[in-house]
């Protein structure tokens, strides 16, 4: 007896029989597809380069920029060497005029912490935003009950205060994000300042992009 044989049948009949070794190719190549996740340096040239954000390496390279001219600022120089006294830095509250939201205590940290290992100043902790509660709470018990009651005087002798913005910019498909990092530092005693800077980071591309 003759026996039909349907094309579509054995089409299906092939294709079950190789389905196994596609799907091991299949497996062998997606490795290949992408990058392990791995440790990089935060400020080394492996990061990502966003067009849509500020990036870990944006702040690192912004507050280093900024604390060199205030290290190297006259005023500043004059201001931590003036007295006995160290004198207190208190950081007003660091404006983020961007697209983008992040935690600005991502530069404010840097540059509190390279001031106090630099023995030029002290960060105040319980004026401004870099202020604890707890230690704002014991410094004013403490005051109290060597003072004969009386409030802390915590008055600091300079004041940090800092802004960051952002200009936009395209041409064709290329787009470019410049952020300004500006910073200045005001005497409270004078009500002047004494140091005013700036440092603005430009990207461009046409999309996000690993290096610098």
């Amino acid at each position: 007896m003759n026996q039909t044989h349907n094309p579509t049948q054995r089409h299906a009949t092939v294709r079950a029989r190789f389905a196994p070794l596609a799907a091991l190719a299949a497996a062998a190549l997606l490795p290949g597809c992408g990058t392990n996740a791995h440790h990089i340096d935060s400020t080394g040239n492996e990061t990502i380069v966003s067009l849509d954000r500020v990036d870990i390496q944006d702040f690192a390279i912004a507050a280093d920029s900024l604390l060199q001219s205030l290290y190297d600022s006259p005023a500043f120089k004059v201001a931590s060497k003036n007295g006995t006294v160290i004198p207190v830095i208190a950081f007003s509250q660091v404006l983020n005029d961007t697209t983008s939201q992040f935690d600005t205590d991502l530069l404010v940290n840097k540059i509190s912490g390279s001031i106090t290992r630099s023995g030029k100043a002290e960060i105040s902790a319980v004026v401004g935003s870099t202020q604890d509660s707890l230690t704002k709470d014991a410094n004013r018990a403490n005051a109290r009950s060597n003072g004969g009651g009386k409030a802390p005087d915590n008055t600091p002798d300079l004041v940090l205060v800092g802004k960051i913005l952002q200009t936009n910019a395209k041409a064709g498909n290329t787009r470019q994000v410049s952020y300004t990092f500006q910073l200045s530092l005001n005497n409270t005693a004078r009500g002047t300042k004494l140091w005013v800077d700036e440092k603005t980071i430009t990207k461009q591309g046409t999309r996000a992009s690993v290096g610098w």
